[in-house]
């Protein structure tokens, strides 16, 4: 007799079937897949029930990458190429790109909120680049979006609204939890960077109303992302959305022009980082049928962060 498939499943994979209502069977003296914190269980149920009725056909057996590959790059809609000359508005002139290098991450937040160096900043209120709640925290997660919305540009915070929410349901379930920015006298406390997730955006400025942010903006911008990398030394980064997958591929000329539909399904490298590309929150919540193919990236990303483990 084959052995009970209940026990082919990973506690990533219980802790999905449990969000969806479906009781697995446990022979005695199995260990129970860990439960979602009380406090994020009803958001999680509610923000993930579309995703697991989306993931219905695909098979919930823990699957090694190259196996969650081929359901990975099954269709999906294709990503228009950002031309690579840079854009300015009108009697705008950049400035010079401020050196990173060596700054900690209060000057670094400073420095976003100053730069000029390209017309993006002349679409903002607020960047969105921030301090960790712990100082001096590294995390073994980067999780960058695209470029902040209306409402992360007006509070200048990352990752607010329903994208937010459905950010943090995701990680929730992947026993994960985002760092907030730091409040200013707050008592910091550590955090397991196994456990921490740094979310940002490969752009920091919103951009202006009417604009599409280019390749060299891109480029640009992500010096920033650069060195917020050398300070949370990630073990792996997920790229959401078409702009944060061409922050992570600028220097892979055969990949830019690809739909995320081939950039997706495989693990990527910047700077010896492996990098997973995905769907961006805000598309999600437009496109639901396409959760099932992001959980199958959160999954590999999981993977990517596992096999890095000493």
């Amino acid at each position: 007799m084959s052995q009970p498939s209940s026990l082919q499943l990973d506690t990533r994979q219980r802790a999905m079937l449990a969000e969806m209502g479906v009781r697995v069977w446990l022979p005695e003296g199995a260990v129970a897949a860990p439960q979602v914190p009380a406090a994020v269980q009803a958001p999680v149920s509610l923000a993930l029930a579309d995703m697991a009725q989306a993931a219905a056909p695909v098979s919930l057996q823990h699957a090694g990458p190259a196996s969650r590959t081929a359901s990975a790059t099954t269709a999906s809609p294709p990503a228009a190429a950002i031309p690579a000359r840079a854009s300015s508005g009108a009697g705008f002139t950049p400035g010079p790109l401020p050196l990173l290098q060596a700054l900690d991450w209060p000057a670094l937040v400073q420095a976003a909120g100053s730069c000029q160096a390209c017309a993006m900043c002349q679409g903002r209120k607020n960047t969105v680049l921030h301090v960790p709640e712990v100082a001096g925290q590294t995390a073994d997660w980067l999780v960058l979006g695209e470029a902040p919305d209306a409402d992360e540009d007006s509070q200048g915070q990352p990752w607010v609204g329903e994208a937010g929410v459905l950010l943090d349901n995701i990680l929730a379930v992947l026993g994960l939890q985002r760092l907030r920015p730091r409040e200013p006298g707050a008592d910091a406390q550590a955090a397991d960077p196994a456990r921490s997730v740094y979310a940002s955006h490969a752009l920091q400025c919103r951009p202006p109303a009417g604009s599409s942010p280019q390749l060299a903006e891109v480029r640009q911008c992500r010096a920033f992302v650069e060195r917020e990398i050398a300070l949370l030394r990630p073990k792996v980064i997920v790229a959401m959305g078409r702009l944060a997958a061409l922050a992570m591929l600028a220097d892979r000329p055969e990949l830019l022009a690809q739909p995320m539909g081939k950039q997706r399904g495989t693990v990527h490298r910047f700077q010896g980082i492996p990098v997973v590309i995905t769907y961006s929150p805000h598309y999600l919540l437009r496109n639901s049928a396409d959760k099932a193919k992001a959980w199958l990236d959160w999954n590999l990303a999981a993977d990517a962060v596992e096999a890095a483990a000493p």
